[in-house]
């Protein structure tokens, strides 16, 4: 007989998707000053995809590293190699 409650485990652990794209908000107001909405935060394999207007996406572009280093920091299962 299959034990259910241990072949559901593995389910417990998964993260919301809006806890991760909340913080991911979070840590770009704390960096850039701007708050984004998390329904303008997508995330794509290894990127994460803004979808704003040119003028957040360059002070983006020129905090680029230190946004990525600190998103790996926070939340080191996702990857991210990329941010646009």
């Amino acid at each position: 007989m299959f034990n259910i409650p241990s072949l559901l485990e593995k389910f417990s652990q998964l993260k919301d998707p809006k806890d991760t794209k909340s913080l991911i908000s979070k840590i770009l107001f704390e960096e850039i000053g701007v708050d984004i909405p998390i329904s303008e935060i997508q995330i794509s394999k290894d990127s994460i995809i803004l979808q704003s207007g040119s003028v957040l996406k360059n002070q983006v572009f020129l905090k680029k590293n230190i946004l990525l280093i600190r998103i790996n920091k926070e939340l080191p299962e996702l990857g991210i190699n990329n941010i646009y």
